[in-house]
């Protein structure tokens, strides 16, 4: 029990993850570690649904893929910004 109560609160320590990304065999890749690491995980596979998300859940920190089905990354920055949500963003991409 003690082990488990631990687990919590290094989760809540490290905090939560919000990880925009279309591949899904990377959502998937990433979000086993940052678990496995204990973050708290939300995966989401576009930019609006990233958006509404980071408003909802306020994440500690949002890794945003560059390139997007819906649209780019930066628009998702803009639109954060534009309602004065300041989560920190990493944009990634593995365009080459």
């Amino acid at each position: 029990m003690a082990d488990l109560e631990r687990d919590r609160e290094v989760a809540l320590l490290k905090g939560t993850v919000l990880f925009v990304e279309d591949d899904e065999c990377i959502r998937r890749v990433v979000g086993a570690q940052l678990l496995d690491d204990g973050f708290r995980f939300i995966p989401a596979d576009r930019g609006a649904e990233g958006l509404e998300l980071a408003l909802r859940e306020n994440p500690s920190v949002v890794l945003l893929d560059l390139r997007l089905p819906d649209g780019s990354g930066l628009d998702v920055v803009r639109n954060l910004r534009l309602r004065n949500c300041r989560v920190p963003v990493v944009v990634v991409t593995s365009f080459g």
